[in-house]
């Protein structure tokens, strides 16, 4: 088997390329490392050596936004608060900077969607960050916070309270 060795410019070409049929439910996500949104799933990566990709170290959440009202945000996010205290993940992240972090990124995605829709699933995820293939989590850089925004398949009919973002 021949691997090519592939030089910065053939991996840039990456974004170039059209949208694979899978990635039109991608609808945008933040990222802490970059420090904002896109709306380019060719984009959605969180780096190989995050200790919660190659050790499963980190916490996540999963909700949706509904008539652009995101479901129990708070009880989510004081879950994804509490889990991350419970494996000693470190942060500096507070229940009210990744509520208004998250509505924001609500607001942002959803309008920078053709058509302009109202529902969405979001996943948020709090890693304990890059550092090393090691299995010490005091050789990562620091924590990391991602949300993804995609279709809203999949998720169930309840009503509970939600909260407006538009």
């Amino acid at each position: 088997m021949k691997i090519e060795m592939l030089a910065s410019e053939k991996i840039k070409s990456f974004l170039d390329r059209p949208l694979q049929k899978y990635e039109s439910q991608y609808w945008g996500f933040y990222s802490s490392i970059w420090g904002g949104v896109s709306l380019d799933p060719r984009l959605l990566m969180i780096p190989l050596d995050d200790h919660m990709v190659h050790r499963g170290d980190g916490v996540f959440e999963a909700l949706k936004v509904t008539e652009r009202r995101i479901f129990l945000l708070q009880p989510h996010l004081e879950r994804l608060l509490k889990s991350a205290e419970m494996i000693s993940l470190k942060h500096n992240w507070t229940k009210s900077g990744l509520s208004e972090l998250v509505k924001e990124t609500v607001r942002m995605v959803l309008a920078g969607r053709e058509g302009n829709p109202a529902d969405a699933s979001v996943r948020l995820f709090l890693t304990r960050g890059s550092g090393s293939f090691g299995t010490s989590p005091l050789d990562s850089s620091g924590s990391q916070f991602f949300a993804a925004f995609s279709s809203k398949s999949g998720l169930g009919k309840r009503r509970r309270p939600m909260i407006p973002v538009a």
